[in-house]
């Protein structure tokens, strides 16, 4: 009995030191901003990340700009939701419709944060977010 009380406290504890080291590792735009990291669009993930860029494509983060068709819904609380990194490096309402282009709808560096050190550097696993808060804001 004793053992069993053991080892299942010993499973517990590697769970939970798991969950541990895995919000460590949890960074946030900002944090990769700090870094010098800067927006570069999905175009230049697609290089690398093909397939996945592929079900990106396919998928409604995509399009979810098309739903501001008129202008009076191009505003910054539809924009935040819309458009990737909304005044924090990515979609500007300062900006030209050309330079915006590149962020509009939720890209992947919407969820993953700017990927300029990823790209330079894709070996370093920190600098990407590997999740985000910033989902649950939309999806609840």
């Amino acid at each position: 009995m004793k053992k069993v009380l053991l080892v299942s406290g010993l499973i517990i504890f590697s769970f939970y030191a798991q969950i541990i080291s895995l919000s460590a590792e949890i960074v946030g735009p900002v944090d990769l901003v700090k870094k010098g990291a800067t927006y570069t669009g999905s175009d230049k993930c697609k290089m690398c990340h093909a397939k996945l860029y592929a079900v990106w494509a396919a998928s409604k983060h995509s399009v979810v700009f098309a739903r501001l068709q008129s202008a009076d819904l191009r505003n910054s609380d539809c924009l935040r939701c819309h458009t990737t990194a909304f005044e924090t490096g990515g979609y500007s309402l300062e900006k030209s419709t050309e330079v915006n282009k590149k962020f509009e709808n939720v890209t992947c560096e919407g969820c993953h944060g700017p990927g300029s050190l990823h790209i330079t550097k894709p070996t370093e696993k920190e600098n990407i977010i590997k999740a985000t808060k910033e989902c649950s804001n939309c999806h609840k």
